[in-house]
């Protein structure tokens, strides 16, 4: 919220400031980048100002996992050393997770994004969110039922996390009696599993009687039509959301 409340007071009702702020951020990476990375230096070349920063991002070569991974010393910064404290992984949702290092001070950039998308939403606190993901549950619980296990927190993730690995015309019955019981405002999660749960609920005469404010698609790619689906099914907006855990891309559909 701290982060939060500083972008809103500073930048919320001045986009010119907004602006000229990423553009000075922008021109201090590629200076960065240029003294300290050995791959980015040999396609910056010459001294790198504001004015002309994003006519130098629009000339490097696209950033792909396969390159980091050949040759992520010469990616990477000099300034990660052997005993490099953070370190963070992609989800692997759209390939092979990737492993990299971090710094503490860019963690808090995706949860102002997440913020700024459930208050777009109409998210208030008190609001429960649960998610639906590809999480494993232990036998001895999908032995009495179980499908889904409490989060880390509500916030942004979900207070409860339902797995979408064994949703089936038998399962799913629990996981709708375990939504009723839990109250959410928002749905987030792969629109495959979200898709499945409903055509499943809709075979087998579940009543969707859930209040929610919106339901919220990440990390697939999902079709006009499925979402059209999935907001007539729960009768709420539905908002597609893609980021990185690189935090170099945090973008939303409405």
């Amino acid at each position: 919220m701290k982060y939060m409340q500083y972008y809103a007071k500073k930048f919320l009702n001045h986009p010119e400031t907004w602006k000229q702020w990423q553009l000075a951020k922008l021109t201090a990476m590629l200076s960065y980048a240029q003294r300290h990375c050995t791959y980015y230096r040999k396609y910056i070349v010459g001294e790198v100002r504001m004015d002309n920063s994003m006519e130098i991002i629009k000339s490097l070569p696209l950033l792909d996992k396969n390159i980091i991974r050949h040759q992520e010393k010469n990616v990477y910064s000099d300034e990660i050393t052997d005993n490099w404290k953070v370190w963070l992984n992609t989800g692997g949702s759209t390939g092979e997770p990737l492993h990299f290092p971090a710094l503490y001070k860019g963690l808090p950039v995706e949860g102002v994004c997440q913020m700024m998308l459930y208050m777009k939403m109409g998210y208030q606190w008190g609001d429960i969110i649960v998610s639906f993901d590809g999480c494993r549950i232990k036998d001895e619980d999908r032995s009495r039922n179980i499908y889904w296990q409490m989060g880390n927190a509500n916030f942004p993730f979900g207070k409860k996390n339902f797995s979408t690995l064994y949703l089936d015309n038998n399962s799913v019955k629990y996981y709708w009696e375990e939504l009723k019981r839990t109250k959410p405002a928002f749905i987030r999660g792969y629109p495959s599993g979200i898709m499945e749960m409903c055509k499943l609920a809709m075979n087998t005469g579940i009543v969707m009687d859930l209040k929610l404010k919106g339901v919220y698609l990440t990390s697939e790619s999902f079709t006009q039509d499925e979402k059209n689906f999935i907001s007539s099914y729960f009768k709420c907006p539905v908002y597609g959301q893609y980021g990185h855990t690189e935090s170099s891309i945090f973008a939303l559909s409405i």
